[in-house]
């Protein structure tokens, strides 16, 4: 991970968090005046310049106050964001900082998508996607022995999630649409699906090998799919 490409996209993101400290020595931190002190709010950690996933440790009581939130929600967040990444971290609970592994421009670029959706003005959030459209959107496809096309589609939900990533790296994401996202980031996307036998394995695409689908038809199946469960093989 790139410490200086972290900090800026971490800055844009954060902008109600304080102002970040210069990126050096593999570290800087966010802080905001309270008062007549500087208090951190969240502090990035990076070792060997940048040759492992960073940690990013949030200090809840101060984020919470910092926009106005209750501090078990945005735990939970955190939380949940852990889990979505699968990364280990170095946390210690004396300090009151929870921490977040990424080792991915794609897993930071998440991280600030659910922040920004977490902490929307309530009046300006809107359901993502209304289920009221004829829109498209690209889905990438794994083409089978036979010549069929798989398509990474809400079925393919194990009860922990969606299984994506390359093989030895794979990671459960527990939101379609996020697990979507990340899939359109890699180059060669690759996901596990059940194949002829119902046995479930990584699959990779090829390069561009995706098509555009209907949103209602992705969404019908996702709604279907949160009822029953998705496969649970």
């Amino acid at each position: 991970m790139d410490l200086m490409a972290t900090r800026d996209a971490l800055a844009r993101a954060f902008t109600a968090l304080g102002t970040p400290s210069r990126a050096k020595s593999g570290y800087f931190r966010f802080q905001r005046k309270v008062e007549h002190s500087s208090v951190t709010t969240v502090a990035v950690y990076c070792d060997d310049a940048g040759a492992h996933a960073v940690e990013i440790a949030f200090n809840i009581e101060a984020i919470a106050s910092a926009v106005n939130d209750d501090a078990p929600r945005l735990l939970a967040w955190v939380e949940a964001r852990r889990e979505a990444t699968g990364r280990a971290v170095r946390e210690n609970p004396r300090y009151g900082y929870a921490r977040v592994g990424i080792g991915s421009k794609y897993e930071l670029s998440a991280l600030i998508d659910s922040w920004r959706e977490l902490t929307a003005p309530a009046a300006a959030a809107t359901p993502r996607p209304a289920l009221t459209t004829d829109r498209f959107i690209s889905v990438p496809f794994y083409i089978e022995g036979n010549g069929s096309k798989t398509f990474f589609a809400p079925a393919l939900r194990h009860p922990k999630g969606y299984q994506v990533g390359r093989k030895g790296e794979e990671r459960y994401i527990l939101e379609y649409w996020e697990a979507l996202a990340y899939l359109k980031g890699m180059a060669s996307p690759a996901f596990r699906r059940p194949n002829g036998n119902g046995n479930r394995s990584i699959v990779t695409c090829q390069p561009g090998d995706a098509e555009d689908v209907s949103l209602k038809y992705l969404q019908d199946q996702l709604a279907r799919t949160q009822t029953t469960g998705g496969d649970r093989d």
